[in-house]
Protein backbone atom coordinates (compact mmCIF):
# COMPACT_ATOMS: atom_id res chain seq x y z
CA UNK A 1 0.00 0.00 0.00
CA UNK A 2 2.82 2.38 0.86
CA UNK A 3 4.48 1.85 -2.51
CA UNK A 4 1.18 2.57 -4.32
CA UNK A 5 0.67 5.91 -2.58
CA UNK A 6 4.24 6.90 -3.28
CA UNK A 7 3.88 6.17 -7.01
CA UNK A 8 3.27 9.45 -8.87
CA UNK A 9 0.07 9.56 -10.94
CA UNK A 10 0.61 9.72 -14.66
CA UNK A 11 -1.94 11.53 -16.88
CA UNK A 12 -5.63 11.14 -16.06
CA UNK A 13 -5.86 8.82 -13.05
CA UNK A 14 -9.61 8.27 -13.59
CA UNK A 15 -9.59 7.58 -17.35
CA UNK A 16 -9.70 3.81 -16.95
CA UNK A 17 -12.44 4.05 -14.31
CA UNK A 18 -14.54 6.24 -16.60
CA UNK A 19 -14.14 3.85 -19.51
CA UNK A 20 -15.21 0.89 -17.38
CA UNK A 21 -18.17 2.80 -15.92
CA UNK A 22 -19.39 3.90 -19.37
CA UNK A 23 -18.98 0.36 -20.70
CA UNK A 24 -21.06 -0.96 -17.79
CA UNK A 25 -23.79 1.64 -18.29
CA UNK A 26 -23.93 0.94 -22.01
CA UNK A 27 -24.20 -2.81 -21.45
CA UNK A 28 -26.53 -2.85 -18.43
CA UNK A 29 -28.48 0.41 -18.33
CA UNK A 30 -28.72 1.91 -21.81
CA UNK A 31 -31.00 -0.79 -23.27
CA UNK A 32 -33.62 -0.71 -20.48
CA UNK A 33 -33.60 3.08 -20.46
CA UNK A 34 -34.24 3.26 -24.22
CA UNK A 35 -37.18 0.90 -23.78
CA UNK A 36 -38.67 2.97 -20.94
CA UNK A 37 -41.48 5.55 -21.26
CA UNK A 38 -39.14 8.11 -19.66
CA UNK A 39 -36.86 7.90 -22.68
CA UNK A 40 -39.84 8.31 -25.03
CA UNK A 41 -40.87 11.43 -23.12
CA UNK A 42 -37.30 12.74 -23.32
CA UNK A 43 -37.26 12.24 -27.09
CA UNK A 44 -40.59 14.05 -27.38
CA UNK A 45 -39.26 17.14 -25.67
CA UNK A 46 -35.96 17.07 -27.61
CA UNK A 47 -37.97 16.91 -30.84
CA UNK A 48 -40.04 19.90 -29.75
CA UNK A 49 -36.90 21.76 -28.70
CA UNK A 50 -35.37 21.18 -32.14
CA UNK A 51 -38.21 22.78 -34.10
CA UNK A 52 -37.28 25.81 -36.20
CA UNK A 53 -37.88 29.23 -34.67
CA UNK A 54 -39.27 31.73 -37.17
CA UNK A 55 -41.82 34.52 -37.39
CA UNK A 56 -44.67 32.00 -37.24
CA UNK A 57 -43.60 31.03 -33.70
CA UNK A 58 -44.72 34.43 -32.36
CA UNK A 59 -47.79 36.65 -32.28
CA UNK A 60 -46.80 40.26 -32.87
CA UNK A 61 -48.66 43.02 -31.06
CA UNK A 62 -47.31 46.52 -31.55
CA UNK A 63 -44.19 48.56 -32.18
CA UNK A 64 -42.49 49.65 -28.94
CA UNK A 65 -39.79 51.82 -30.47
CA UNK A 66 -37.04 51.91 -33.03
CA UNK A 67 -33.26 51.91 -33.07
CA UNK A 68 -30.52 52.48 -35.59
CA UNK A 69 -31.20 49.34 -37.59
CA UNK A 70 -34.82 48.40 -37.04
CA UNK A 71 -37.98 48.40 -34.96
CA UNK A 72 -38.61 46.78 -31.59
CA UNK A 73 -41.97 45.04 -31.30
CA UNK A 74 -43.84 43.37 -28.46
CA UNK A 75 -44.59 39.75 -29.27
CA UNK A 76 -45.76 36.56 -27.58
CA UNK A 77 -44.45 33.03 -28.04
CA UNK A 78 -47.33 30.95 -29.38
CA UNK A 79 -46.23 27.72 -27.68
CA UNK A 80 -45.77 29.08 -24.16
CA UNK A 81 -47.40 32.51 -23.97
CA UNK A 82 -44.21 34.20 -22.81
CA UNK A 83 -43.77 37.84 -23.84
CA UNK A 84 -40.67 39.07 -25.67
CA UNK A 85 -39.34 42.26 -27.19
CA UNK A 86 -38.40 41.39 -30.77
CA UNK A 87 -36.01 43.58 -32.74
CA UNK A 88 -36.70 43.44 -36.47
CA UNK A 89 -33.57 44.43 -38.35
CA UNK A 90 -33.78 46.13 -41.72
CA UNK A 91 -31.33 44.22 -43.93
CA UNK A 92 -30.83 47.04 -46.41
CA UNK A 93 -30.15 49.52 -43.61
CA UNK A 94 -27.59 47.12 -42.14
CA UNK A 95 -25.83 46.82 -45.48
CA UNK A 96 -25.83 50.57 -46.06
CA UNK A 97 -24.25 51.38 -42.71
CA UNK A 98 -20.93 49.68 -43.35
CA UNK A 99 -18.28 49.62 -40.67
CA UNK A 100 -20.39 48.99 -37.61
CA UNK A 101 -18.14 47.52 -35.00
CA UNK A 102 -18.40 43.98 -33.64
CA UNK A 103 -16.33 42.35 -30.91
CA UNK A 104 -13.39 40.25 -32.16
CA UNK A 105 -14.90 36.97 -30.99
CA UNK A 106 -18.02 37.65 -33.08
CA UNK A 107 -15.95 38.41 -36.17
CA UNK A 108 -14.06 35.14 -35.67
CA UNK A 109 -17.31 33.15 -35.25
CA UNK A 110 -16.27 32.04 -31.78
CA UNK A 111 -18.49 31.36 -28.78
CA UNK A 112 -19.26 34.56 -26.90
CA UNK A 113 -21.03 35.85 -23.82
CA UNK A 114 -22.05 39.20 -22.33
CA UNK A 115 -18.53 40.58 -22.78
CA UNK A 116 -19.40 41.52 -26.39
CA UNK A 117 -21.68 44.19 -24.91
CA UNK A 118 -18.76 45.64 -22.94
CA UNK A 119 -16.83 45.94 -26.22
CA UNK A 120 -19.79 47.82 -27.75
CA UNK A 121 -19.89 50.07 -24.69
CA UNK A 122 -16.22 50.88 -25.24
CA UNK A 123 -16.93 51.80 -28.88
CA UNK A 124 -19.79 54.05 -27.78
CA UNK A 125 -17.71 55.87 -25.15
CA UNK A 126 -14.89 56.32 -27.66
CA UNK A 127 -17.26 57.81 -30.25
CA UNK A 128 -18.76 60.20 -27.68
CA UNK A 129 -15.34 61.57 -26.74
CA UNK A 130 -13.59 61.50 -30.13
CA UNK A 131 -16.58 62.12 -32.43
CA UNK A 132 -15.48 59.21 -34.63
CA UNK A 133 -15.15 55.46 -34.42
CA UNK A 134 -12.08 53.79 -32.93
CA UNK A 135 -11.23 51.82 -36.08
CA UNK A 136 -11.47 54.37 -38.87
CA UNK A 137 -10.60 58.02 -39.39
CA UNK A 138 -13.27 60.70 -39.62
CA UNK A 139 -14.78 60.75 -43.11
CA UNK A 140 -12.79 57.70 -44.20
CA UNK A 141 -14.51 55.28 -46.57
CA UNK A 142 -13.26 51.80 -45.81
CA UNK A 143 -14.43 48.32 -46.74
CA UNK A 144 -15.84 46.01 -44.08
CA UNK A 145 -12.94 43.61 -44.66
CA UNK A 146 -10.45 46.32 -43.65
CA UNK A 147 -12.51 47.31 -40.60
CA UNK A 148 -12.51 43.66 -39.54
CA UNK A 149 -8.73 43.46 -39.93
CA UNK A 150 -8.27 46.56 -37.78
CA UNK A 151 -10.59 45.31 -35.04
CA UNK A 152 -8.73 42.00 -34.89
CA UNK A 153 -5.16 43.29 -35.17
CA UNK A 154 -4.65 47.05 -34.78
CA UNK A 155 -4.24 48.95 -31.53
CA UNK A 156 -6.64 51.83 -30.88
CA UNK A 157 -5.10 55.32 -30.81
CA UNK A 158 -6.18 57.96 -28.29
CA UNK A 159 -5.98 61.75 -28.59
CA UNK A 160 -5.66 64.38 -25.87
CA UNK A 161 -9.45 64.40 -25.57
CA UNK A 162 -9.18 61.33 -23.35
CA UNK A 163 -8.35 61.80 -19.71
CA UNK A 164 -6.21 59.07 -18.13
CA UNK A 165 -9.32 57.55 -16.54
CA UNK A 166 -11.30 57.67 -19.80
CA UNK A 167 -8.45 56.09 -21.73
CA UNK A 168 -8.01 53.34 -19.14
CA UNK A 169 -11.74 52.58 -19.29
CA UNK A 170 -11.80 52.41 -23.10
CA UNK A 171 -8.65 50.29 -23.23
CA UNK A 172 -10.23 47.86 -20.79
CA UNK A 173 -13.54 47.70 -22.64
CA UNK A 174 -11.93 47.41 -26.09
CA UNK A 175 -9.55 44.61 -25.14
CA UNK A 176 -9.42 42.10 -27.98
CA UNK A 177 -9.25 39.13 -25.59
CA UNK A 178 -12.68 38.77 -23.91
CA UNK A 179 -11.04 37.23 -20.83
CA UNK A 180 -8.99 40.41 -20.36
CA UNK A 181 -11.88 42.78 -21.15
CA UNK A 182 -13.21 45.10 -18.48
CA UNK A 183 -16.58 43.96 -17.14
CA UNK A 184 -18.32 41.56 -14.80
CA UNK A 185 -17.77 37.83 -15.05
CA UNK A 186 -20.37 35.10 -14.81
CA UNK A 187 -23.23 37.64 -15.00
CA UNK A 188 -22.34 38.69 -11.45
CA UNK A 189 -23.06 42.42 -11.30
CA UNK A 190 -22.22 43.95 -7.95
CA UNK A 191 -23.78 47.34 -8.76
CA UNK A 192 -27.56 47.57 -8.25
CA UNK A 193 -29.38 48.73 -11.41
CA UNK A 194 -30.71 52.31 -11.34
CA UNK A 195 -34.09 51.15 -12.59
CA UNK A 196 -35.92 47.83 -12.36
CA UNK A 197 -38.78 47.59 -14.88
CA UNK A 198 -42.16 46.28 -13.80
CA UNK A 199 -42.72 42.98 -15.68
CA UNK A 200 -46.46 43.67 -15.71
CA UNK A 201 -46.12 46.90 -17.68
CA UNK A 202 -45.20 47.69 -21.27
CA UNK A 203 -42.83 50.63 -21.56
CA UNK A 204 -43.34 52.21 -24.97
CA UNK A 205 -44.03 55.47 -26.71
CA UNK A 206 -47.34 56.17 -28.38
CA UNK A 207 -47.43 54.76 -31.89
CA UNK A 208 -47.69 58.27 -33.33
CA UNK A 209 -44.43 59.23 -31.56
CA UNK A 210 -42.43 56.24 -32.75
CA UNK A 211 -42.33 57.33 -36.37
CA UNK A 212 -41.36 55.33 -39.41
CA UNK A 213 -38.07 54.64 -41.15
CA UNK A 214 -37.23 56.36 -44.38
CA UNK A 215 -36.84 54.22 -47.49
CA UNK A 216 -33.35 52.84 -48.07
CA UNK A 217 -32.33 53.64 -51.64
CA UNK A 218 -29.43 52.40 -53.73
CA UNK A 219 -28.93 49.17 -51.76
CA UNK A 220 -29.63 45.74 -53.21
CA UNK A 221 -29.47 42.45 -51.32
CA UNK A 222 -27.64 39.50 -52.87
CA UNK A 223 -26.91 35.86 -52.06
CA UNK A 224 -24.07 36.77 -49.73
CA UNK A 225 -26.40 38.94 -47.66
CA UNK A 226 -28.92 36.10 -47.41
CA UNK A 227 -26.21 33.68 -46.26
CA UNK A 228 -25.02 36.15 -43.62
CA UNK A 229 -28.53 36.57 -42.23
CA UNK A 230 -29.20 32.83 -42.27
CA UNK A 231 -26.08 32.29 -40.15
CA UNK A 232 -27.72 34.26 -37.31
CA UNK A 233 -30.80 32.00 -37.28
CA UNK A 234 -29.45 29.54 -34.74
CA UNK A 235 -32.85 28.18 -33.68
CA UNK A 236 -33.72 27.24 -30.12
CA UNK A 237 -31.10 27.59 -27.40
CA UNK A 238 -31.69 24.51 -25.18
CA UNK A 239 -31.26 25.87 -21.64
CA UNK A 240 -33.32 29.11 -22.04
CA UNK A 241 -35.99 27.13 -23.90
CA UNK A 242 -36.20 24.56 -21.11
CA UNK A 243 -36.36 27.33 -18.50
CA UNK A 244 -39.18 28.98 -20.47
CA UNK A 245 -41.23 25.78 -20.48
CA UNK A 246 -40.81 25.39 -16.72
CA UNK A 247 -41.44 29.07 -15.96
CA UNK A 248 -44.68 29.21 -17.97
CA UNK A 249 -46.01 25.91 -16.63
CA UNK A 250 -46.01 24.20 -20.03
CA UNK A 251 -43.69 21.41 -18.89
CA UNK A 252 -45.94 20.54 -15.95
CA UNK A 253 -48.98 20.55 -18.23
CA UNK A 254 -47.37 18.32 -20.85
CA UNK A 255 -45.51 15.95 -18.57
CA UNK A 256 -48.60 13.95 -17.57
CA UNK A 257 -48.35 10.24 -16.81
CA UNK A 258 -50.96 7.50 -16.64
CA UNK A 259 -51.71 5.12 -13.79
CA UNK A 260 -48.80 2.98 -12.52
CA UNK A 261 -47.86 0.35 -15.05
CA UNK A 262 -49.69 2.08 -17.92
CA UNK A 263 -48.64 4.45 -20.68
CA UNK A 264 -50.21 7.88 -21.20
CA UNK A 265 -52.06 8.11 -24.55
CA UNK A 266 -49.40 10.30 -26.17
CA UNK A 267 -46.77 7.59 -25.53
CA UNK A 268 -48.93 4.56 -26.25
CA UNK A 269 -48.39 3.40 -29.86
CA UNK A 270 -51.71 1.53 -29.71
CA UNK A 271 -53.75 4.55 -28.66
CA UNK A 272 -56.15 6.07 -31.17
CA UNK A 273 -55.01 9.30 -32.79
CA UNK A 274 -55.90 12.38 -30.80
CA UNK A 275 -56.57 10.39 -27.65
CA UNK A 276 -55.75 11.85 -24.30
CA UNK A 277 -57.79 15.05 -24.31
CA UNK A 278 -55.14 17.31 -22.84
CA UNK A 279 -55.94 20.20 -20.57
CA UNK A 280 -55.52 22.75 -23.36
CA UNK A 281 -54.42 23.13 -26.95
CA UNK A 282 -50.88 23.47 -25.64
CA UNK A 283 -50.84 19.71 -25.05
CA UNK A 284 -51.15 19.13 -28.79
CA UNK A 285 -47.62 20.46 -29.17
CA UNK A 286 -46.36 16.92 -28.64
Amino acid sequence: MTSIWRTPLQGDAFAQARRELLAHLEAAAWGPYRASPEFSRFVQFKWLEGQAVNADAFVEFRVLGKGGFGEVCACQRRATGKMYANKRLNKKRLKKRKGWFMAPELLKNEDYDWSVDYFTLGVTIYEMLEAKGPFRRRGEKVENKEVTRRILNDAVSYSDKFSPAARAACEGLLAKDPQSRLGFRGNDCLVPPPFVPDPRRVYAKDLADVGAFSTVKGVELDGGDAALCDAFASGTVPIPWQEELIETGVFEELNVWGAPGTLPPDLDPNAAGGAGGGKSSTCRLL
